[in-house]
């Protein structure tokens, strides 16, 4: 029989934005208003270094993060899965940490890292026990990207040809840079993909067609923006499929990419 076709959204952040309660209610609440059956979680408390004045106050080690996450996603875990936030320029991987992933390995379907929020490139030597996980556990890892001097999508490049035999995803494709310049890493690295977060939904096109259509997958940052982030204009270019996608394609972009690199039991 063929398979429903099912949303994914990744990567789908809670944080104290204002409080943890209230943002694990606002994701939910997005969830169910725009149709999103499954949703991939980091904790951006677990961000090294703040990208806001104030928020300091509410940083937390991975471990922390790790307990402050999984109470939540485990209570909904038919409609959403864990990517562990790791801090590699302060910390590395504890016994504790260890531990936690093992308990909730059913839960936990990636790594998440942010090399702004680090203040830490992909290619640090600081990276290597992650890399060592990830090939444990056989986990992909999700990596922002974006013009500055820690997240340039041509470092996680270097790091996709070093490590051939791990799976990276490039969120964002290229923020406030070039989109193009991700898409020629992409297409020298197959075991590299990428997502739609605040990419145009003309470039994912222009994606599919030059890449194929196993490569890409949709994601939001939601609620990065706000309650209601997924109102954005682009995103809803997706939910229409304004680009006039083939539904094989548009199936793949939206959920079925996603489904077959995590491995989601949906």
């Amino acid at each position: 029989p063929e398979e429903t076709f099912m949303t994914v959204d990744s990567p789908v952040h809670i944080a104290s934005w204002p409080t943890l309660k209230q943002c694990q209610r606002d994701v939910l609440t997005s969830m169910k208003k725009y149709h999103i059956d499954f949703s991939l979680i980091s904790n951006c408390n677990a961000a090294e270094y703040p990208g806001k004045k104030g928020e300091t106050k509410y940083l937390v080690s991975q471990v922390e993060a790790l307990k402050q996450a999984i109470p939540f996603v485990r209570r909904h875990k038919e409609k959403m899965g864990l990517l562990v936030w790791i801090r590699p320029h302060h910390e590395t991987i504890s016994k504790e940490f260890l531990d936690l992933i093992e308990k909730n390995r059913d839960i936990i379907y990636g790594l998440k890292f942010h090399p702004f929020c680090s203040k830490l490139r992909i290619t640090s030597p600081k990276m290597d026990p992650y890399f060592q996980l990830m090939e444990h556990y056989d986990l992909p890892m999700l990596v922002h990207t974006a013009k500055d001097k820690y997240s340039d999508v041509f470092y996680l490049g270097l790091v996709s040809d070093h490590h051939p035999n791990l799976k990276f995803i490039a969120a964002h494709m290229q923020l406030m840079g070039d989109n193009n310049q991700a898409l020629a890493v992409l297409k020298n690295h197959p075991n590299l993909y990428g997502d739609t977060a605040w990419v145009k939904m003309s470039f994912v096109k222009q994606c599919i067609e030059e890449l194929g259509p196993n490569r890409i997958m949709f994601g939001t940052d939601n609620p990065i923006d706000g309650k209601d982030t997924l109102s954005n204009p682009m995103y809803e270019s997706y939910f229409k499929n304004e680009e006039k996608l083939k539904k094989r394609d548009y199936e793949k972009l939206m959920g079925k990419t996603a489904k077959k690199l995590f491995r989601l039991p949906i």
